[in-house]
């Protein structure tokens, strides 16, 4: 539990749950509650390993800038769950395996949550639920959705992108939705999961069936919605659709002509240096986007390639520490995940005294006395 705090940090830890909890009794690797500027990162998750309600992995409460980064969620219940007002956040380069209860790699399972950036994670899907209240102006940027790839088909949300009743004014953009149990491309206020028909990359604005008086499905989320240049397995195409840009609505249109170049990230200046190489290689920078092509995994099109959380997983051995653990639990060290694959290069010889701007008027820089060239 992090309370009453500014400027934390944790990175590089292995946080460990062979066991659950009842609903009453939740567990929750990483609460922060009443925080600002303060980071999770190049850390490993596991477990809980029973199913219940309220076993969040990474779960913000009354939080605002923090940052959720280059992390490795593995066989939970809930990865990551913003569960109360939350704000101004990024949530980036994460990897999502084998979630077994709720399915999707993020839930906005909170009220007010509002100008988060989910960049560059790999995950099943993702959701916006209703039930505790409303979301608006989250942004998802180079985002890789592989559906049930590497998680359970009995998830709570089948869709890529799930935003239910009164989640407005989002903007998807350059993301990759990629998988085969995705057969349509848009229900609006669709009815409950997991019914067929919801095997869908947008399921918008549906009611959803959890909130105690079930408010009405929203023609609002669909409506104030800005989806530009993605890429999805349905279509196959990447999208620059002026239907899917909401430009001419009266409160917060976007640009009626936004630009098809896109940044590599909307929050990194450059590619990071300290986790962005594994001992399986560097992945291209950027590794996800309607721009990327001949990338390594199948059914994102060559739009997707593996970001370094995940290189850093699949190269995990199983821990013998834990030898009953279903799904294994994975050895993890961050030093050796994040690693630099290229050798450092060979020192120069002592005594070799190196010349500097040869033919420029530099003077030559060594032991003995300089002089002018």
């Amino acid at each position: 539990y992090i309370i009453n705090a500014v400027n934390c940090w944790t990175k590089g830890l292995r946080w460990l749950k062979t066991d659950g909890a009842t609903s009453s009794n939740g567990i929750l690797h990483v609460l922060l509650l009443n925080t600002v500027h303060c980071t999770t990162r190049d850390s490993y998750f596991y477990g809980p390993t029973v199913q219940q309600n309220i076993q969040y992995a990474y779960t913000p409460h009354v939080s605002s800038s923090l940052l959720c980064e280059n992390n490795i969620f593995h066989h939970n219940v809930s990865p990551i769950v913003p569960n109360d007002p939350h704000s101004g956040s990024v949530i980036a380069y994460n990897y999502v395996d084998d979630t077994f209860y709720t399915g999707p790699g993020v839930i906005l399972h909170n009220v007010a949550d509002c100008m988060n950036l989910f960049e560059g994670n790999n995950e099943s899907n993702f959701d916006s639920d209703q039930i505790h209240g409303t979301h608006f102006f989250n942004t998802f940027f180079r985002n890789h959705h592989d559906g049930f790839a590497h998680n359970s088909g009995a998830a709570d949300s089948n869709a890529s992108f799930d935003l239910r009743t009164h989640s407005r004014f989002f903007n998807i953009i350059g993301n990759v939705s990629g998988d085969g149990h995705f057969t349509s491309y848009e229900l609006d206020g669709a009815a409950g999961a997991p019914q067929p028909g919801r095997d869908t990359i947008y399921n918008l604005g549906w009611q959803g069936d959890a909130s105690g008086t079930t408010p009405p499905n929203d023609p609002d989320t669909p409506r104030t919605l800005l989806r530009w240049g993605n890429w999805d397995s349905v279509t196959g195409t990447v999208r620059f659709v002026a239907s899917e840009n909401p430009s001419a609505i009266t409160n917060f249109p976007n640009l009626a002509t936004p630009s098809q170049v896109f940044p590599a990230s909307f929050y990194l200046a450059a590619q990071p240096t300290a986790w962005w190489r594994t001992p399986a290689g560097i992945p291209p920078w950027p590794a996800i986007g309607p721009d990327v092509t001949g990338g390594t995994l199948t059914g994102a099109g060559g739009h997707a390639n593996k970001i370094p959380a995940r290189l850093c997983f699949e190269s995990l051995a199983a821990d013998p520490l834990y030898p009953a653990s279903a799904p294994r639990i994975r050895t993890f060290d961050r030093a050796i995940c994040y690693a630099d694959p290229t050798p450092p290069p060979t020192p120069t010889p002592p005594g070799i005294p190196p010349t500097y701007g040869s033919g420029l008027g530099v003077r030559r820089v060594g032991r003995r006395t300089p002089k002018w060239r």
